[in-house]
């Protein structure tokens, strides 16, 4: 069971990364990632988003959906699940943590409509996890996005400081980069644990 949590972990974050390898998330990664400490809130927002969506999302699955025949009910699940989870963790956050809750400032909402969160809980439901391995993966995926958004941030914040031609300036420049961060990424697909 060890190893097998242990292969979920590194092939989510390395091989399988959502970011770079199956390209999710994208639009957070592109907004949070251009300093280190927006990168580090948006992927604590994500660990806890994903993971708590997997933990909820499996029991539904696993104990309504799948033994009724409602398979095809998963999608309208997952997002009302995802929109109570966010929703009653900003409220939380809002109402106990007022300071926690303005330091995350829009990162907690906008993971909303992040296709990364709904793609991690379906791939989960497509592998057959057990809750334990869903909760794994859920967790292990935002690790994996945080891993490559913190890396991608230290080169986003370390091209301020460079001289390069003016038609590369901005948006140019930062897709190459992610390209080339993807490339390194890429270099463990195939792999298998």
């Amino acid at each position: 069971m060890l190893m097998n949590l242990i292969n979920i972990s590194l092939g989510v974050i390395f091989i399988e990364n959502l970011l770079f390898a199956k390209f999710w998330g994208i639009c957070p990664f592109l907004r949070a990632s251009g300093k280190f400490k927006t990168t580090l809130k948006l992927g604590a927002c994500t660990a806890y988003v994903m993971t708590l969506v997997s933990a909820l999302m499996w029991p539904v699955w696993t104990y309504i959906l799948v033994p009724t025949g409602f398979t095809y009910f998963r999608t309208p699940a997952l997002i009302i699940i995802m929109l109570a989870v966010i929703q009653l963790s900003e409220l939380g956050l809002r109402r106990y943590l007022p300071t926690v809750h303005t330091s995350f400032g829009i990162h907690l909402p906008s993971l909303t409509v992040s296709c990364a969160v709904m793609g991690m809980a379906m791939l989960s439901m497509v592998y057959e996890y057990s809750f334990v391995e869903a909760i794994t993966y859920g967790f292990m995926a935002a690790v994996g996005l945080t891993l490559a958004a913190v890396l991608f941030a230290g080169i986003r914040e370390r091209l301020e400081f460079i001289k390069c031609p003016k038609c590369m300036e901005g948006l140019p420049i930062t897709m190459v980069s992610a390209g080339f961060i993807a490339l390194a990424f890429m270099g463990f697909a195939g792999m298998t644990l």
